[in-house]
């Protein structure tokens, strides 16, 4: 399942999400093909609800294990990279589409794509869901420890430990001041016959590790600009702004709760 890099790792990436935000109605002019102008290939779903109204499309990328699922309604955009999940799937480690830094870059590329051509909006956001597998939960309360510094986790006598926190950030745009959320929540995640809802699907899919459970540390990141902002972000702003937010993600991943 590991096949956006195929050499050891560090961290895993789970999924990758890239959120846009509007609050007027620009939204109406995007593409309703995102699928196929970002990958050259048709969707294998599309579906249209009226209620909202709402659009979504999701497919495997061509050549890879990950799921590409694009959704607009109206204000708000959200393209996901996920791995693929089937009924008869048997797993010997958390799903995951690779080792992080290549799948951030590549994301990173094709995201690039999206926003050069995409409409105004205020508030952009970028999420990421990391694995670094572990033996058993204890070690991956030690492993976890290196990533916290400013926490003391007792990993022998600990159990359903949780750490979240916000470490916010100014970004400085046309001299204008854009506070930057940096969300991290650190946990250990175990794997033991578990149902995940795969996208598109109608009911969840049952999918069962080998062997004994399955453990890894897991941080979810949601680096974001401020939800108070009402104001168009510059269009030449926007870019940057993506790309501050994705070294986010790389610095938090690569240092830990940092400052």
């Amino acid at each position: 399942m590991t096949d956006v890099l195929a050499e050891d790792v560090n961290w895993l990436a789970e999924s990758l999400r890239l959120t846009m935000f509007s609050t007027g109605a620009d939204g109406e002019s995007v593409s309703a093909t995102l699928f196929r102008d970002l990958t050259g290939q048709d969707p294998e779903v599309t579906a249209v609800h009226k209620a909202g109204p709402a659009q979504h499309e999701h497919g495997q990328l061509a050549g890879t294990a990950a799921v590409l699922s694009c959704d607009r309604q109206p204000g708000r955009w959200d393209i996901a990279l996920t791995p693929i999940l089937t009924g008869d799937m048997t797993l010997a480690e958390f799903p995951n589409i690779g080792n992080w830094r290549n799948a951030l870059e590549f994301y990173r590329r094709l995201m690039l794509q999206w926003i050069d051509r995409s409409p105004p909006c205020n508030r952009i956001a970028v999420g990421a869901i990391a694995l670094r597998p572990a033996a058993d939960r204890v070690a991956g309360y030690r492993a976890l420890q290196q990533f916290l510094p400013d926490v003391r986790i007792d990993a022998e006598h600990s159990m359903d430990f949780s750490y979240t926190i916000n470490r916010p950030r100014q970004f400085e745009i046309d001299h204008d001041s854009v506070r930057i959320n940096r969300l991290s929540k650190w946990s250990v995640a175990r794997l033991s016959g578990v149902q995940f809802q795969v996208s598109g699907a109608t009911t969840p899919v049952q999918v069962t590790p080998t062997g004994v459970d399955i453990h890894a540390c897991r941080v979810e990141l949601d680096i974001n600009t401020a939800a108070e902002r009402v104001a168009p972000l510059p269009k030449d702003a926007i870019a940057p702004m993506f790309s501050q937010l994705v070294e986010s993600v790389i610095e938090l991943l690569d240092k830990g709760d940092v400052r």
